[in-house]
């Protein structure tokens, strides 16, 4: 029997539910032919009506978060990221383009956001390419002294490296066999030429000049000089030793000169530096190589002198690269008054590239870059900023970079809090999108409505 109630009950389910749906289903075509009889037949100043009670409908009132203003509800309520009351925020109307994301503050909010504001200046380019370096010898100032006969080393008057000589400093006396017979031989050259002087035969004379000669010349091409051989015609007597003199004023930066050592010819004694200008030896890396030239002015400091600026200029950039820095050394010389510089010292060097062209430059920090563009806030007085996307050229590495296009001169920028007008102007674009979204989804509501009888 339980059975048999049951089937019953569903089976009467089943007969309302077919019913209904073909009432219903009768009542909805009825319903939707009428619409499209009253679309075809609806009047245009009826259609327009419609459009134009759509366009006049008050929007909506949104609602954002003081603390996180990205959240944006059409509903008043709480942040669901903090807690905090959700405030309104109030749309304007239609704008030019430019005037949509204006934004005005008083001068309290002002102050209390921090805004700093600068101005688009005009001047000529000129990039700093901050580089390090390192302290050198200048090449064309260090002087090597060697001899040209064999001999031994009888004395030495410079004794230790790093020793301060002068020019025609004695350095050492060297004792040579091959030199003491080439000064005999130019003494009795000289003493023959003397013998015959009065001689009625020219040939005679002659030959006696040409054998002084080349002793003498002799002589001179093993460094004998003019004033040594004019001491040796006086005296007519034989030097034992050789007196080696230093070539140029500075430091002896490398001695292999010692007491009763054998020298052959040619063999390195000594090594003078004028340390009185220097090299500083810098590295570019390879991207900013366009930039760098030759007789550009360059400003050299060291950490040892802080305070202290050395100015010089790129006299040679050397032709390739170091394969694993990736980098080309540039050469600057540097006047080191006072000796105060020293070689394989560590510096910091500054070159003054000069682009040679003038433009608009700003400060770097008055740009935001989003990674796609690059914005920069204008101020238009009375508390009124307005974003504005510009181009930007060569980055000049002394806190200003280029502008190619997008400012004028003279136009007011922020320089600092522009974070929090960019957040702000940010919600101002996702409002005016979502009141723009919500008049064209009513006014194609409100056009349906009025084809309805």
């Amino acid at each position: 029997m339980k059975k048999g109630k049951i089937a019953l009950i569903i089976a009467a389910a089943l007969i309302i539910g077919g019913a209904g749906g073909y009432f219903l289903s009768g009542k909805l075509s009825g319903r939707h032919g009428e619409m499209k009889m009253e679309a075809k037949h609806a009047s245009p100043e009826k259609t327009a009506q419609g459009e134009k009670g759509a366009a006049e409908k008050p929007s909506k009132t949104l609602y954002t978060c003081p603390m996180h203003p990205f959240i944006i509800t059409e509903e008043p309520g709480a942040c669901p990221i903090c807690g905090m009351t959700l405030v309104p925020v109030k749309g304007g109307g239609e704008e030019k383009a430019e005037e949509e994301n204006a934004i005005k503050i008083s001068p309290v909010v002002k102050q209390n956001m921090g805004i700093r504001t600068g101005v688009v200046e005009e001047k000529p380019l000129v990039r700093l390419v901050r580089t390090y370096g390192r302290v050198t010898y200048d090449e064309k100032k260090i002087s090597v002294v060697n001899t040209k006969v064999m001999g031994w080393i009888e004395k030495l008057y410079v004794n230790e490296t790093g020793q301060f000589v002068k020019k025609g400093d004695p350095l050492l006396e060297i004792y040579s066999p091959g030199l003491v017979a080439t000064e005999r031989e130019y003494l009795i050259a000289l003493e023959h030429r003397e013998e015959v002087q009065g001689s009625p035969y020219r040939e005679v004379v002659e030959s006696a000049e040409k054998l002084l000669q080349a002793a003498r010349e002799r002589l001179l091409l093993w460094d004998i000089g003019e004033d040594e051989i004019a001491k040796l015609e006086k005296t007519r007597r034989v030097e034992k030793t050789l007196t080696i003199t230093s070539p140029a004023t500075g430091f002896v930066i490398a001695k292999n000169a010692f007491e009763g050592t054998h020298v052959k010819k040619g063999a390195e004694l000594f090594r003078v530096a004028d340390l009185s200008t220097l090299w500083v030896e810098g590295d570019v890396y390879e991207f900013e190589l366009p930039w760098v030239r030759v007789g550009q002015d360059v400003d050299v400091t060291l950490d040892y002198i802080p305070g202290r600026t050395f100015h010089g200029k790129i006299s040679y950039i050397y032709p390739y690269l170091e394969g694993k820095t990736r980098t080309a050394r540039v050469r600057v010389e540097v006047e080191n008054e006072g000796n105060v510089l020293k070689p394989d010292m560590y510096a910091h060097l500054t070159i003054h590239a000069d682009l040679k062209k003038t433009s608009l430059v700003v400060p770097t920090e008055a740009v935001l870059r989003t990674g796609v563009r690059n914005i920069v806030f204008i101020e238009k007085g009375e508390g009124e900023f307005i974003p504005r996307e510009v181009t930007l050229g060569v980055d000049l590495g002394d806190g200003l970079v280029e502008v190619a296009s997008g400012l004028e001169r003279g136009e007011k920028i922020v320089l600092s809090g522009q974070f929090m007008l960019d957040s702000e102007s940010s919600i101002r674009e996702a409002i005016r999108k979502m009141r723009s979204s919500g008049q064209e989804s009513g006014a194609e509501s409100t056009g349906h409505q009025g084809h309805a009888h």
